[in-house]
């Protein structure tokens, strides 16, 4: 009998274990969400760097080419924006980068919450600034018929 007791006194404390254990999920960490954006920009920062070159090999053959079908001035102007815009992108990362403080930790864990969704909002905000520089150089290219490079969907 007394193994019995035993037994079901175990049996309930897994069971209120296993039960607390699976409660509500709680909201998603925002420094976490803020690593794991970093990461995911710094792979834009990567490509574009490659839209940057090739906007340049681009420039250089528009500043050149004496083409009556295409317009070398209103190209090179567009090239200039679109670059204009990548290194705004670029510039905007690196003074985030600069100024996020990865072991911050504030006077509570809401103040702490609140920095890491402040630098999360930072993010998305820098995700859009990458998101339409590519999308201005993807239409570039497509509209001079020049195959796309290899980039990350945005």
């Amino acid at each position: 009998m007394n193994r019995l007791k035993t037994y079901y006194l175990v049996s309930m404390v897994l069971l209120g274990l296993a039960f607390s254990c699976s409660g509500p999920k709680s909201e998603p960490d925002p420094k976490q969400y803020v690593l794991s954006k970093h990461d995911e920009l710094m792979q834009k920062g990567e490509v574009a760097m490659s839209i940057k070159m090739q906007l340049d090999t681009l420039q250089l053959i528009h500043s050149t080419a004496i083409n009556p079908e295409i317009d070398s001035l209103k190209s090179v102007q567009q090239i200039k924006a679109i670059k204009a815009l990548l290194i705004k992108a670029d510039e905007t990362m690196e003074d985030w980068m600069h100024q996020y403080k990865a072991d911050y930790i504030g006077n509570s864990p809401e103040a702490t919450n609140a920095y890491y969704q402040a630098e999360a909002d930072k993010l998305n905000k820098l995700d859009g600034l990458y998101n339409n520089a590519i999308s201005e150089a993807k239409g570039l290219f497509q509209k001079l018929h020049i195959p796309p490079i290899n980039t990350i969907d945005n």
